[in-house]
C-alpha cells in the first residue's frame, strides 16, 4: 500500500514539475518575441534617421554647392580674376623661384612642402590657370611616387628638373625610370646619393651611358654611396650635353676626357680620392672651356707640379676661382692659368704650409693675375711689391696653433659692402683673395708684407694674436679697425702704445665686455655689439 502511494506521488510530482517547465518555456518564447519586436521597431526607427540624416547631409552638400558657386561668382568680380592669364601665369613662375615646393625628410620619412603651389588652391581661376600651364610643373623631386607622378603629368612635354633624393619610395622608382627615358627633356639633374641607396643610383648612372641629354643645362652629382665606384664612366650622358653649363660633381670624379667637360660656364669637381690621372688630360679639358666664369676644383693630377709650365690656359671671362688642397697643387695650378685681376680667388688648405712656399706662391698669384692688369695700381712705383694692386681692406683670423685665414680686398670698401661681402662668402668678379692656411700667424704676416698698404683704411682681426698690428703702422689710409676676441684689452693696451690713425685721443665709457666685437674709427672707439657692462676705453690715434 505504501508503495502504491509513493508511486502515486512521484507521477504527480512529475507532472507538475514538467507543467511547470513548459509555463517557463512559454514565458522565455514571449520574452524573446517581445525584444525581437522592439529590436525592430528600434531598427525601423534608425532606419527612418539614417534617411533624415542622408537627406540632411544631401541639402549639405547641395548648400555648399551653392556656396561655392557664389563664392565663385563673388572672386569673379575681384581685381585678380580681371588679370590676363598670361600676366597670371608670370607671376606664377615668379612666385614658384622665390616660394619653392619641395620634398623634405621628417623622421625619415619623405613630406611635401608645397610652397607656391597654395595658389591653386585660393579660387578657381588660379588653379585653371596654373595646371594648364605645364612650365609651372617642369620640377620633379622623385621621393614620393604619388606626387612625382602627379608633377610629371601636369608637365606635359614640358623641359623638366629632375632632382633624385636620398630617400625614395621603392614605388617612386618607376616614376625615375620613367623621367630618365625620356632624357630629350631633361633641363637640370640634381643627385644626392647616400649609402643606403646604391642599388638605385648605380642602375641610373648606368641608364645615363651614352645617352643625350641635348637641352641638359645643369647637372649636380653630390655625395657617394659605400660599394658603388666614385669614378663616373667616361661615357656618362656621351651621347651629347651641347648645352650643358653648370657642372657641379663631390664625392664623385669625372675623367678629365669626359665629352660633358666642354662649353661649360660654371666647374666644380671634387672628388674624394685621387684616380691617378694626367696633367695632359686635366690641361686638355680646362682648354675646352674657354667661357668659364667659376671654377672650383680639388684634387689634381700628381704630375700637374712637373709639367710644361709653357702650356698655359687663358680664361678671360673667369670671376672666381676656388681651391682646396696642397701648397704645391695651388701654386702648380696657377702657373698654368691666366685669369683678369678681378677674379675672386679662394685657396683652403690643411697642409701644413711653410714660409719657402711664400715666393712661389707671390709668383704664381702675379703670373696668373696677368689678364686686363691696370698699368696704375695707385701705389708708388717705390713701393709697389706685386702686380696684384694694393689693398684697401683686410681680415684676418688665426686659430692656434696653425689655421690662419687671410682675406684681402683690392677694391675699395665701406663696412657695409664688407659685411655684404662676408654674407656671399666669395664674391664673384670683385678682387678678393682669401687664404686659409694651416700655418704660423706669422707666415700670412709675410705674405701681407708683399702687397702695397698705402690705400689700406679697413681691417677686421679676429684674432687674439697681435702679430699684424706691426705691419699696420706701414698703412697711412688705415681708418676703422675692426677688433674680436677674448684679449681685446691687450689690442687697446698695444694701440695705444703705438697709435695707428692719427686724431686727438677720446675717452669713452659704458664699453662692451672684452668677447665682445670693437671698432676704432677715426674719431672714436666704439663697440659694434650691444653694450652691456662698463670698461673705460682709449681712442688709438697716432700722435
Amino acid at each position: 500500500m505504501y508503495a502504491t502511494i509513493s508511486s502515486l506521488t512521484q507521477y504527480i510530482l512529475g507532472s507538475f514539475m514538467k507543467d511547470s517547465e513548459k509555463t517557463k518555456e512559454a514565458d522565455i518564447d514571449r520574452q524573446i518575441l517581445e525584444h525581437h519586436l522592439h529590436i525592430q521597431k528600434h531598427i525601423s526607427r534608425l532606419a527612418s534617421l539614417t534617411q533624415q540624416a542622408d537627406d540632411h547631409h544631401a541639402r549639405i552638400r547641395d548648400h555648399n554647392k551653392r556656396l561655392i558657386e557664389l563664392r565663385g561668382q563673388r572672386n569673379g568680380q575681384t581685381s585678380i580674376s580681371f588679370l590676363p592669364p598670361e600676366l597670371l601665369r608670370e607671376i606664377f613662375l615668379y612666385l614658384r623661384d622665390e616660394w619653392p615646393s619641395s620634398i623634405f625628410e621628417t623622421s625619415s620619412v619623405p613630406r611635401v612642402k608645397f610652397g607656391w603651389i597654395n595658389v591653386t588652391h585660393v579660387c578657381r581661376f588660379w588653379r585653371e590657370v596654373a595646371l594648364q600651364y605645364p612650365q609651372l610643373w617642369t620640377q620633379v623631386d622623385v621621393g614620393l611616387a604619388n606626387w612625382a607622378e602627379m608633377v610629371l603629368e601636369r608637365s606635359k612635354g614640358a623641359d623638366i628638373s629632375l632632382e633624385i633624393l636620398p630617400n625614395i619610395e621603392t614605388s617612386a622608382q618607376r616614376v625615375l625610370w620613367d623621367v630618365l627615358s625620356q632624357p630629350h627633356r631633361l633641363r637640370q639633374i640634381k643627385l644626392y646619393s647616400r649609402f643606403n641607396s646604391k642599388s638605385l643610383y648605380k642602375e641610373a648612372f648606368e641608364r645615363l651611358k651614352d645617352v643625350a641629354a641635348p637641352r641638359l643645362r645643369s647637372l649636380v652629382i653630390a655625395g657617394s654611396c659605400v660599394d658603388l665606384p666614385t669614378i663616373l664612366d667616361k661615357n656618362f650622358l656621351g651621347g651629347g650635353t651641347p648645352r650643358l653649363r653648370h657642372l657641379d660633381v663631390q664625392g664623385y670624379f669625372i675623367p678629365w676626357t669626359s665629352p660633358i667637360l666642354s662649353g661649360l660656364h660654371v666647374l666644380n669637381i671634387q672628388p674624394t680620392h685621387n684616380f691617378g690621372s694626367h696633367a695632359s688630360d686635366f690641361l686638355a679639358a680646362l682648354r675646352r672651356l674657354p667661357d668659364l666664369e667659376e671654377l672650383t676644383l680639388g684634387r689634381l693630377p700628381q704630375d700637374l707640379e712637373s709639367f710644361d709650365k709653357k702650356q698655359v690656359i687663358s680664361f678671360p671671362r673667369l670671376a672666381k676661382l676656388t681651391f682646396e688642397g696642397s701648397g704645391q697643387e695651388f701654386i702648380a695650378l696657377l702657373r698654368h692659368l691666366r685669369f683678369p685681376s678681378t677674379v675672386s680667388l679662394q685657396f683652403k688648405s690643411n697642409n701644413i704650409f711653410q714660409r719657402n712656399q711664400i715666393p712661389d706662391l707671390l709668383e704664381a698669384l702675379e703670373s696668373s693675375h696677368s689678364l686686363n692688369v691696370s698699368p696704375s695700381n695707385n701705389c708708388p712705383s717705390s713701393k709697389r711689391k706685386t702686380a696684384l694692386g694694393p689693398i684697401h681692406a683686410l681680415q684676418f683670423g688665426y686659430d692656434p696653433p696653425f689655421m690662419c685665414t687671410l682675406k684681402l680686398w683690392r677694391r675699395p670698401l665701406t663696412c657695409d659692402t664688407y659685411d655684404t661681402d662676408l654674407a656671399t662668402d666669395l664674391p664673384r668678379g670683385q678682387s678678393v683673395l682669401s687664404l686659409g692656411l694651416a700655418a704660423a700667424s706669422d707666415v700670412l704676416r709675410d705674405i701681407l708684407t708683399s702687397f702695397c698698404l698705402d690705400n689700406l683704411h679697413f681691417v677686421d682681426l679676429q684674432t687674439d694674436s697681435t702679430t699684424l698690428l706691426s705691419i699696420l703702422e706701414d698703412a697711412p689710409s688705415l681708418k676703422t679697425i675692426r677688433l674680436s676676441g677674448n684679449n681685446v684689452i691687450d689690442f687697446i693696451a698695444r694701440l695705444f702704445e703705438s697709435p695707428l690713425m692719427p686724431g686727438p685721443p677720446k675717452m669713452y665709457d659704458n664699453f662692451a665686455p672684452l668677447s665682445s666685437d670693437y671698432s676704432l674709427t677715426k674719431k672714436l672707439f666704439k663697440p659694434t655689439s650691444s653694450i652691456s657692462g662698463s670698461l673705460p676705453a682709449f681712442g688709438a690715434y697716432r700722435s
